[in-house]
C-alpha cells in the first residue's frame, strides 16, 4: 500500500477523523493512477517475467528484493500430431481444441497441478490425443510453464550459472556462461529466460516523495468535496462557476462539478504533481 492513513495524516497536518473512511476507501485508487502514471507497480510481491536471454536482464519492475529462481527454455512435453485438434498452453491449464465442432476442453493446473496429471486427465477425456511427457518434467510446477499455442509445450529447467543483482533492477549473468546458452538451448524459442523475483516496496519503504503526491492528491479529493476554497487554484464545488458583471463574464473551471465521488478526475489532479514524481517514473533503457 503506497500510504497508510497516519501518514496521511502526518504530512498533511489534519486531526480530525471526520474524513477517515474516506481516506481509506480511496488510498488505492489513488495509488492506482500513481502507478499508471509511473508505468510500474509499487506493492511488494512476487513477478514472473519470461525475457530474451542477455547477458543483462532489465526486470519490468523493480527494486528487486530477492531473486527466488532463474530458468532456461526448455521443452517438457508434446502432443502427439492429431488432424483436428489444436493446442493451448495458458497461465491457468491447457486447453485442447477441436477444429470440426469448434469446441474448448480445458484442463486447469488448479485441478491437475501437474504435467502428468494433465496428460492423465486431457487422455482420459479426449482418448484421440496423446501427450508425451520428456524426462523428468511430469512434476514440474505449472508456474514454470510457457504460454503459447502449438504441440510443444514448453517450460523453465533451473539454470545453475553464475548471476547476480547488479542493482535494484538488472541481473547479470557472467559473460563467460554465454557458450552455455547457444549450447544447450532450443534457438528456434528464441533462447527466453524465466524469472521469478521479489520487487517492490514494503509500505513504510515507499519513497516519501511519491507518499506526499498520493495525500496532496488525497487532501485534494477531500477539499473539492466537502469544502470551500480553492485546490491548486482551482476552484472547489459549490463555488460559483460563473458570473456576469456589465460586459464582463467570468467562469472558474472546477475540477468537479459536484459532490460526487465520481465527478473527480483524478488523473487531471495528478498533473499537478507529475513533476514531483518524475523520478519513479520507469526509465526504459
Amino acid at each position: 500500500m503506497i500510504l497508510t492513513l497516519s501518514e496521511f495524516k502526518a504530512i498533511t497536518g489534519i486531526t480530525t477523523n471526520t474524513y477517515d473512511s474516506f481516506i481509506n476507501a480511496n488510498i488505492s485508487t489513488v495509488q492506482n493512477v500513481i502507478e499508471t502514471y509511473l508505468d510500474r507497480l509499487l506493492d511488494a510481491q512476487d513477478y514472473y517475467e519470461w525475457k530474451p536471454y542477455s547477458t543483462q536482464l532489465l526486470t519490468e519492475q523493480y527494486p528487486i528484493n530477492s531473486l527466488k529462481f532463474i530458468g532456461c527454455i526448455q521443452k517438457m512435453a508434446e502432443f502427439t500430431p492429431q488432424a483436428g485438434y489444436t493446442y493451448e498452453v495458458t497461465s491457468t491449464g491447457i486447453n485442447v481444441i477441436d477444429e470440426a465442432t469448434f469446441t474448448t476442453t480445458t484442463f486447469l493446473f488448479s485441478v491437475s497441478g501437474t504435467l502428468t496429471a494433465l496428460k492423465t486427465a486431457i487422455e482420459a477425456a479426449i482418448p484421440a490425443v496423446t501427450l508425451t511427457i520428456d524426462g523428468t518434467y511430469g512434476t514440474t510446477n505449472y508456474r514454470l510453464l510457457r504460454s503459447g499455442t502449438g504441440k510443444v509445450v514448453y517450460g523453465a529447467t533451473r539454470l545453475d550459472a553464475a548471476s547476480q543483482i547488479n542493482d535494484n533492477r538488472t541481473i547479470d549473468f557472467l559473460q563467460s556462461f554465454d557458450f552455455l546458452f547457444y549450447s544447450t538451448m532450443d534457438i528456434g524459442s528464441n533462447a527466453q529466460i524465466y524469472l521469478v523475483y521479489n520487487a517492490g516496496y514494503a509500505t513504510a519503504d515507499v519513497p516519501k516523495g511519491i507518499k506526499i503526491v498520493a495525500a496532496n492528491i488525497l487532501l485534494d479529493m477531500i477539499n473539492i468535496l466537502f469544502n470551500s476554497g480553492t485546490t491548486n487554484g482551482v476552484p472547489n464545488a459549490g463555488n460559483i462557476k460563473s458570473e456576469t458583471v456589465g460586459d464582463h463574464s467570468i467562469t472558474y473551471a472546477n475540477v468537479s462539478d459536484s459532490n460526487s465521488l465520481s465527478s473527480i478526475k483524478i488523473a487531471k489532479l495528478l498533473e499537478n504533481y507529475e513533476g514531483d514524481l518524475w523520478p519513479w517514473v520507469k526509465k526504459i533503457i
